[in-house]
């Protein structure tokens, strides 16, 4: 079998991604938790947001690269 195209739902046309998004975002802050432990109060904190929102205005197109979006966000806190 030779694979022609592959395409990605991104705009919940053909299943809701949210839930993907939001168990992504849960299973990796838990992972982080695991690893480091005083980085909890951090995730909990209105400062994740905070960052998000100021990297997504530096560079708009962050705001559908969601993996490179935590990653920055990650090494901001």
């Amino acid at each position: 079998m030779n694979i022609k195209a592959i395409t990605f739902d991104l705009d919940d046309t053909l299943w809701p991604l949210m839930p993907v998004i939001l168990k992504a975002e849960k299973d990796t802050n838990k992972w982080l938790v695991e690893n480091y432990p005083g980085i909890e109060n951090l995730l909990k904190s209105e400062e994740v947001k905070e960052i998000r929102d100021s990297l997504i205005s530096q560079e708009n197109k962050l705001n559908y690269q969601l993996s490179k979006l935590r990653e920055l966000t990650l090494v901001e806190l």
